[in-house]
């Protein structure tokens, strides 16, 4: 680093101080500006990874375009995002610690849930969930170590069995519910099999269910107990 630069954060890691309540060794105002300029460095490479990966043709072919995705806008929306995720956090945390009567734990929540407001840099729904049920886990697990409530033996796989069980049922009975990213997941997961499904069979539970997949197979009568007609078109004469 040069040497302007160590000076210039020697003297705010050591000039502005920090309160009795928090845990990071240097100052709150070093805290703050580290770990954004940290996060936003990983955040910017991870960006610039991504968009090299989703345009690797395009290196050769027509290396502008990656050059007008390298300095988009839309290239600063994730660094943005991860590196605002701990300025608020250290931010708000720090500013409730020099509040007199101020308790660390709901501190910590507070700052934790004011955070979030970073997606608003990056809004994701599959970062939003992801968080969201991991927030949920913290949250049981301080309280089964508090012994308020009790572990549920197998709990996870019950939960994750339920979930799976779900998720299938709903790409059979409403395939348009579920997002684009899980749909083509599962369709690539079953090699396209859960669009050839008859869903002629649940038009009328009223889930809309041919919307996206309205394939309709071609049944011989020979083989088959229920009769074609009762749910394919009549021909007309």
């Amino acid at each position: 680093l040069p040497k302007e630069f160590r000076g210039f954060l020697y003297e705010l890691r050591r000039k502005y101080g920090r309160t009795e309540q928090c845990v990071h060794q240097n100052s709150c105002v070093s805290t703050v500006a580290e770990s954004f300029g940290y996060n936003f460095t990983i955040g910017l490479g991870a960006s610039v990874a991504l968009t090299l990966a989703q345009n690797v043709s395009a290196l050769f072919s027509n290396p502008s375009i990656i050059r007008e995705k390298l300095f988009s806008k839309s290239i600063l929306r994730i660094p943005t995002f991860y590196g605002l995720m701990p300025l608020i956090f250290h931010t708000v945390r720090c500013t409730l610690n020099r509040l007199p009567l101020s308790s660390h734990k709901y501190n910590n929540i507070v700052a934790g849930t004011a955070s979030g407001l970073a997606m608003l840099a990056f809004p994701n729904v599959s970062i939003a969930m992801y968080v969201l049920w991991k927030a949920f886990e913290l949250i049981f697990r301080e309280l089964v170590k508090q012994g308020i409530v009790r572990p549920m033996p197998y709990g996870d796989l019950f939960l994750y069995t339920v979930s799976t069980a779900y998720v299938l049922w709903q790409i059979v009975i409403e395939p348009q519910a579920i997002r684009k990213g899980y749909l083509k997941f599962l369709l690539g997961l079953t090699g396209n099999r859960m669009s050839l499904l008859n869903r002629d069979l649940y038009e009328h539970f009223g889930y809309q269910s041919r919307l996206l997949f309205p394939y309709r197979p071609t049944l011989d009568t020979k083989y088959v107990t229920m009769n074609p007609m009762l749910y394919q078109p009549i021909s007309p004469p």
